[in-house]
């Protein structure tokens, strides 16, 4: 990349480097919104995310405060709000991508570190899998309601999981 704390922007089919954008401090995870418009980077030791709008060049909009070391983000379908998994936070961030806050917290387990994101059946709710590596437990949560639907036992240091929509839970360990 030739700098740290950036998000390459690539050009794969030619393979080239075609931008680089400076982000917070240790980036980690990073997740194109649905309607691609957006990208959201967590970085770890600001306890922040970039949010970068994605036109003819990336560039950032918003950098927003999150919960403790943020791991990993998903977004939801409609591509409005942001999960962010706080690995030594216990919690889940939810970041509201139409104003580019940290509207609330969801308790979790010890260790958030992966997570997925299925709508419910009928839409009507974003399914959030939340791997706590340190708990040994995978969580299904009902993000808009901010509550815990499932706790199921999984191996010390779980990771994944990988959800089919309407399946079950794929993890690694």
């Amino acid at each position: 990349l030739g700098t740290t704390n950036a998000l390459a922007v690539v050009d794969v089919p030619n393979r080239k480097l075609r931008q680089t954008v400076p982000v917070g401090k240790t980036p980690h995870g990073v997740r194109v919104t649905p309607d691609g418009k957006y990208v959201v980077v967590t970085n770890t030791v600001d306890n922040t995310v970039s949010l970068l709008s994605l036109g003819s060049e990336a560039k950032v909009i918003a950098t927003i405060p999150t919960g403790q070391d943020p791991f990993e983000v998903v977004v939801s379908p409609d591509s409005k709000t942001a999960y962010v998994s706080n690995f030594l936070g216990a919690s889940i961030s939810i970041v509201d991508l139409t104003t580019n806050k940290t509207t609330g917290y969801i308790k979790s387990g010890k260790q958030p570190a992966m997570m997925s994101i299925v709508p419910s059946a009928d839409g009507s709710s974003d399914n959030l899998w939340v791997a706590n590596t340190g708990a040994a437990e995978v969580w299904r949560i009902d993000g808009p309601a901010r509550k815990l639907i499932t706790s199921i036992t999984a191996a010390q240091g779980s990771r994944g999981p990988a959800v089919p929509p309407a399946g079950k839970p794929y993890l690694t360990h």
